[in-house]
């Protein structure tokens, strides 16, 4: 659900701003060879490599006070929400920042594998099998998107009113 007006006026900040880049990549490369059978020579081999980039520029919007913010879901005017809130849902939490995209470059991810099994037997002849292939994507974002949120739990009080608001730690 959107927020209440009533919760945001006067109570939210530009909080900081960030660039994050991320660049990866991997690569992995096996050759087996054996002759350990008698009369066959058996040669495999696999790889794969990866990459992975991305840069993006956030910029933080949250509530300036949680006491403020408190002290609004308290109205009486929210009664009904906070009974609601307390009553039908499991452990309540409430957005109290997020992380706005200003800019970005489009992320490139890519996958390549690999691989060859070379069988050699005396007096039989040969098998010989290998391939390959690659996926690769694209994506983007548009500025203005939600690239990440800090959520509170709600506490409340035996009357249903909320007593407090904790920062949880896990969806950050």
């Amino acid at each position: 659900e959107q927020p209440e007006t009533a919760w945001l006026e006067g109570n939210t900040l530009f909080g900081t701003s960030v660039w994050i880049q991320s660049s990866q990549e991997s690569l992995f490369d096996i050759d087996l060879s054996t002759n350990a059978i008698p009369a066959v020579e058996i040669e495999a081999g696999f790889n794969f490599n990866s990459s992975h980039d991305g840069k993006f520029y956030l910029k933080e919007i949250k509530f300036s006070s949680m006491f403020q913010l408190t002290q609004a879901l308290n109205a009486e005017t929210f009664e009904a929400m906070r009974k609601y809130m307390k009553e039908q849902m499991d452990r309540p939490r409430i957005v109290t920042g997020v992380w706005i995209l200003i800019e970005g470059d489009e992320e490139h991810s890519s996958f390549c594998a690999g691989g060859s099994l070379d069988l050699k037997a005396e007096k039989i002849g040969k098998i010989s099998v290998s391939g390959s292939g690659c996926r690769m994507s694209t994506w983007s974002f548009s500025p203005d998107s939600v690239m990440a949120y800090e959520s509170a739990k709600i506490k409340f009080n035996k009357d249903g009113t909320v007593a407090s608001l904790e920062i949880d730690q896990a969806t950050r």
